[in-house]
């Protein structure tokens, strides 16, 4: 068994093995199909649930560039509100079929070639 606490006042028990984004993807649809079963396969509510989420960690950002606070009195709720992005960002590479480690790589590939030439470039 593995004791979390990355986000002070927050712990959570683990057993076995962590997931990987393939195993998220699949329990975060898995758990809108239960949870929410008429718009578990909607992509469109859950790109706007995505469009949401991320609003909401802005906005707790932008309070505290204003002075409301510090990254640690919002660190708990950053990290809430960040995984619901996560969580939206699963349910979409779900619904669309799409492996997430595959996507990441193939990506990362496509950045790493242009921002290499960028660097030699500039």
């Amino acid at each position: 068994m593995v004791k979390l606490s990355l986000v002070p006042d927050v712990h959570v028990e683990l057993e076995g093995d962590t997931m990987n984004l393939r195993d998220l993807a699949h329990q975060a649809h898995k758990d809108s199909k239960v949870w929410f079963p008429a718009n578990a396969d909607d992509l469109l509510h859950h790109v706007l649930g995505l469009c949401g989420e991320a609003g909401e960690v802005a906005n707790i950002v932008k309070k505290m560039d204003r002075g409301d606070g510090n990254l640690e009195s919002v660190r708990k709720d950053l990290a809430e509100e960040t995984v619901d992005v996560m969580i939206y960002c699963m349910n979409v590479f779900a619904i669309l079929g799409i492996d997430p480690v595959a996507m990441w790589d193939l990506k990362r590939a496509k950045n790493k070639a242009r921002f290499a030439k960028e660097a030699l470039d500039a």
